[in-house]
Order: C-alpha cells, then structure tokens, then sequence
C-alpha cells in the first residue's frame, strides 16, 4: 500500500510555528480502525482557515481504489498545540 506524509512548514507573523513538522497515516491511528491501518494511505489536504490563534487543514486518509475515507481536522495551534478532530463523527 501507498504510505505518503504531509510536510508542514507554518510561518506566523515571522516566527516559524513549524518546521518540516511530519504527519503520517499513524499519526491519525485513533481515527481509523486497529489493523485496518495499513491499507490506508493520506491521500489528500488543504488549507482551511487561519486565524490568529491557529491554522486548519482537512486531511483525507484513504483506502486506495475505494471510497473508504476519513476526514479529518487538524489544528495547528500557534502556540505549539496539535488538536484532531474526525469530521465524520461530528458531523462538521
């Protein structure tokens, strides 16, 4: 199966939030059901919003070849926290 990243580089106000910051489909492991992690791969991003406190990005992991997805929300808060938030289940 396909294993892709994202590679974030988030510059705020001249101060870099972060750099070369890595996530992989694992870093989403709590979305996705156990063994079935392996079969997925990050198939897609974009950019949200930004505000002055955080940036969003969705996050799509996927099985390839199929319509299984999960969508995710991920903040990139500017003070150095990362919250997830699965769109599915909240209905966002």
């Amino acid at each position: 199966y396909l294993d892709t990243e994202l590679i974030v580089n988030l510059v705020y106000r001249n101060k870099a939030i972060y750099s070369q910051k890595h996530f992989q489909k694992t870093d989403f492991a709590e979305f996705i059901y156990g063994e079935d992690i392996e079969k997925y791969s990050i198939n897609r991003f974009s950019f949200n919003e930004s505000t002055t406190n955080a940036t969003t990005i969705i996050v799509s992991i996927c099985q390839p070849d199929t319509a299984m997805c999960y969508t995710i929300k991920v903040i990139l808060n500017h003070d150095g926290r990362i919250e997830q938030i699965d769109l599915e289940e909240y209905g966002n």
